[in-house]
């Protein structure tokens, strides 16, 4: 292991294609993280995102997690297409809570979209949790162009759960736009629309 936190003090990108190798031994994994979180140089992010495609799917949970933790920017879209069509949950799950830190409000569309696709509720949460995430991390314009786009969503969303989704994220946003969403939602016919609606607006100690 010595070796390997030696690789992260010392390589670059050309390190980056041996230490995912390496991840095969599942012991060795943790301290692979650390060295490749700390490589430095042009090109390790692209190099990562490269080794995504032909990694076994605990490889590529992995690499996105340390994508996440480089905070590359660069690898948003990446994240993006994981979380819509990788096949494996663990590296779906990984993907969604790195496009939280990587996505910026631009992406945020896209986000949404995935409510409907999500396979697990746990899925669900980690889609909402990142789109709030994002917008709180924007500037209050990009923040009220995001709720501009949830409102949006909402009337267009045909199932309960994407809508309840929208409103928590609308409720754990928290401004003057997302209040204006549920103050609609709560009027909708839809139980369970509704309800969400009410809880959110419950938690929101300023509605």
């Amino acid at each position: 292991q010595a070796a390997l936190t030696g690789m992260g003090q010392l390589g670059d990108a050309s390190t980056v294609t041996p230490l995912v190798a390496a991840m095969s031994n599942k012991a060795d994994r943790p301290t692979i993280r650390q060295s490749i979180a700390r490589l430095k140089g042009n090109g390790v992010d692209k190099a990562l995102i490269t080794a995504l495609g032909s990694a076994q799917p605990p490889i590529r949970v992995e690499i996105a997690a340390v994508l996440n933790t480089r905070d590359a920017r660069t690898a948003a879209d990446t994240m993006l297409k994981l979380a819509s069509d990788d096949e494996d949950p663990a590296v779906r799950k990984e993907a969604i809570k790195a496009l939280g830190a990587l996505a910026d409000s631009k992406m945020c569309p896209k986000i949404v979209e995935l409510m409907g696709k999500a396979k697990k509720s746990s899925e669900l949460r980690g889609i909402v949790n990142a789109i709030i995430i994002i917008a709180r991390n924007s500037p209050q314009a990009q923040a009220a162009e995001i709720t501009t786009m949830l409102g949006e969503k909402f009337q267009s969303a045909k199932d309960a759960r994407t809508k309840s989704a929208i409103l928590i994220v609308a409720g754990g946003i928290g401004n003057s736009g997302s209040l204006k969403i549920l103050r609609t939602a709560v009027k909708t016919s839809d139980l369970a629309v509704r309800t969400a609606a009410i809880r959110a607006m419950a938690a929101w100690t300023t509605a």
